[in-house]
């Protein structure tokens, strides 16, 4: 029988920490190019992929394949990635770096710098998240406003803010996009939660006035995950994690400054159990159960490591 593995991105400081015996953990001293792991997936023959402020990593299960410095990669150089996305080409691997984008053939083991521009001649740079829609069309969160590429027209449009449109983007920082079961597109930004109305090309925003906690709530999202039973559920940057209602549009927060619990900064969410998921945090990991509203240290917090990505392979 296959075991399945759940992959925890970490951010080692100057030591690896082992958190308990059900963790394996792997650092530079294992071939990983860095310590600092943002993001994680698995292509289809069964690689598993981490994108490091050192560069690209390949993992077969044994070893790690390293790429990043120009003399492996064509002539391009791709460090301090920030996040990588499955190519609808099972070849093929989106890589975001804080200056660029690229697309990296793992076949031929080079990479090639995403070029293409707007009809206003802008190209995309500085990414935070990528998604596919359902019609195939990439969606590019970035510092500079939302992109949406579509290969087959090999078109770029660019969304932005703007202050004389309420149905515009709510602000330009895009965090994550989240593409859920009803093939809605949801974008976290540095100013709320955006919905994409496809029909009218334009997006509905969410902003929270809750005070629960005794102080405005955080709207800035920068992680999102629909649960099994199709609830939305957001991680701040500092007002916890909040329930998002996708019916009358408000939020419910859990573990914002002024909670009995605290978490700061919860920055990947991912589905573990029917009624429960895993948060990871600047604070470790957690795991959070939907049905009680209890939330526990995976490891009876004795890890405090910042968690960047948690992903669970075939």
């Amino acid at each position: 029988m296959k075991r399945s593995i759940l992959s925890i991105c970490i951010l080692l400081t100057s030591v690896s920490l082992v958190f308990a015996n059900i963790y394996k953990k792997y650092d530079v001293r294992s071939g990983l190019s860095g310590n600092c792991v943002r993001s994680i997936l698995q292509d289809s023959i069964g690689y598993m992929w981490f994108a490091t402020q050192d560069g690209l990593n390949r993992f077969n299960g044994i070893e790690f394949t390293n790429y990043g410095h120009s003399s492996e990669n064509g002539g391009n150089s791709y460090m301090n990635i920030v996040t990588i996305c499955r190519h609808q080409d099972n070849n093929q691997i989106w890589v975001a770096s804080t200056e660029k984008l690229y697309l990296f053939d793992s076949r031929e083991e080079k990479c090639s710098v995403f070029d293409t521009q707007t009809e206003d001649g802008v190209t995309v740079n500085s990414v935070f998240g990528m998604a596919y829609d359902n019609d195939g069309q990439l969606w590019i969160g970035t510092a500079n406003g939302l992109f949406v590429y579509n290969e087959k027209k090999g078109t770029l449009r660019q969304y932005l803010h703007s202050l004389s449109d309420p149905h515009s983007l709510p602000d330009n920082h895009v965090w994550v996009i989240y593409n859920d079961s009803f093939g809605t597109i949801w974008i976290g930004t540095r100013n709320g939660l955006a919905k994409y109305n496809q029909r009218t090309d334009n997006f509905t925003g969410y902003i929270s006035e809750d005070t629960s906690f005794g102080r405005p709530a955080c709207n800035e999202i920068i992680s999102l995950m629909e649960s099994s039973q199709g609830v939305l559920w957001a991680g701040t940057w500092y007002g916890g994690l909040a329930r998002f209602n996708k019916e009358t549009g408000q939020f419910r927060y859990y573990f914002g400054e002024g909670d009995t619990l605290t978490i700061p900064r919860i920055r990947t969410l991912f589905q573990r159990t029917a009624n429960s998921f895993y948060l990871g945090s600047d604070d470790g990991l957690y795991t959070f159960n939907t049905t009680t509203g209890e939330c526990l240290p995976t490891d009876d917090g004795q890890n405090k490591e910042s968690i960047y990505a948690c992903y669970q392979d075939r």
